[in-house]
């Protein structure tokens, strides 16, 4: 991120000193922000798959689809529709549900998440953009003591992420499944709150409440879970293969006990059992997938499950410097020029005295001092 202040200073060339030339000097101000973590991204960022029972066997479909909308390739948007396949919890093909087992979700809205953080030096291809669409379906589940699996499957994950293996060959897989004594009782599946942010600070704590609600009543309990693969390049959308479903290879040294740190130090990310709530203090700059996993008891049996899964951009925070300075010569000294910093927050200093011409003219000083040889037209730009 660049910031550029351009000041002319012209010398009227009537004027002759003895000993001295007239000088022109452009003097530029740049604000430099020094960032190792760069993103090529592709496309899928994140999601989930929810339900909620109406009654009378009907239920209503929610789905949740995130895709990278600044590095994301153009010609990779949304399903319209997305199509989600239906099975039975034996992994068949519920041929009763939809056409032949299969049934388009209905293409609500989408909207641009563009967050800020504060402080946070942004430069070239590491601003994150996540745009979000949400799908609905009613639909009607039979009764059959097999219970339901649905699902919908894309491809592909972000090439930026750290703790992936091949992402680019990595889709992904949002599921649910229907019990039988879903089915009997009406039961809705626990509903996430928001999405984690999508910028966290490289080397400061981290806490997120990504609890639940239950509109059953029932007890949750939280995990961190692996993510599932999906579709590939060569097959990257359509019909939904049948269950089960592989999960993501995590990249050594990341795993589920130490999902962004590998291993190097820092605190890594748990979730707290019974409030689902996310802390951390990582100390890797990247970009990490994550997946939450809640469970759902009642008396002690297992009723159903929710999925999510999402990025992490462990960015570094701080106090951003800004480059400032004055010409504090006068027109009289000639060749001899003096320059004062005024920047705020810089602790390092890199001025070039003929930024076009000559970069090795230059000083490391906070207020220096320079003689040119000869007269003419000099850009001076200092970096902090």
């Amino acid at each position: 991120m660049n910031k550029v202040l351009q000041l002319k200073i012209m010398c009227n060339d009537q004027i002759n000193i003895i000993g001295k030339a007239c000088l022109r000097i452009v003097l530029t101000f740049l604000m430099f922000c020094s960032f190792q973590y760069v993103s090529y991204s592709t496309h899928l960022v994140g999601g989930q798959l929810s339900y909620k029972c109406l009654g009378n066997g009907f239920y209503e479909i929610r789905l949740v689809v995130r895709r990278d909308c600044l590095n994301g390739a153009d010609t990779v948007f949304f399903d319209n529709p997305a199509v989600i396949g239906a099975f039975y919890g034996d992994g068949q093909k519920a041929f009763r549900v939809g056409i032949d087992g299969v049934f388009d979700m209905d293409y609500v809205k989408n909207d641009t998440l563009k967050e800020k953080v504060d402080n946070f030096c942004v430069g070239k291809n590491q601003e994150v953009c996540v745009h979000e669409a949400i799908y609905t379906k009613r639909i009607f589940l039979p009764f059959d003591e097999r219970g339901y699996i649905l699902a919908y499957q894309r491809c592909c994950r972000n090439t930026s992420l750290s703790n992936v293996v091949d992402p680019l060959e990595t889709g992904t897989t949002y599921a649910i499944k229907f019990s039988a004594i879903d089915l009997l009782s009406c039961n809705s599946n626990p509903q996430f709150g928001n999405f984690p942010p999508i910028y966290v600070c490289v080397n400061k704590p981290f806490v997120f409440d990504h609890s639940a609600t239950d509109v059953d009543g029932d007890s949750l309990v939280y995990m961190l879970c692996k993510p599932n693969l999906g579709k590939t390049r060569l097959t990257p959308a359509g019909r939904p293969n049948s269950p089960p479903y592989d999960s993501v290879v995590f990249k050594s040294p990341y795993n589920l006990d130490d999902l962004m740190n590998g291993g190097s130090g820092g605190v890594p990310l748990k979730i707290d059992p019974v409030t689902g709530v996310l802390t951390a203090n990582p100390n890797t700059l990247g970009q990490f997938l994550v997946g939450v996993c809640v469970l759902e008891y009642r008396n002690g049996k297992l009723l159903s499950y929710a999925t999510r899964d999402f990025e992490l951009n462990i960015v570094p925070c701080g106090i951003t410097p800004v480059a400032s300075f004055v010409k504090n010569s006068s027109l009289c000294d000639g060749f001899d020029q003096k320059f004062t910093s005024t920047s705020k927050d810089a602790n390092n200093y890199q001025w070039f005295f003929d930024f076009i011409n000559d970069r090795n003219l230059k000083s490391n000083d906070q207020n220096p001092s320079f003689r040119y040889s000869k007269s003419g037209n000099y850009e001076v730009v200092l970096v902090v």
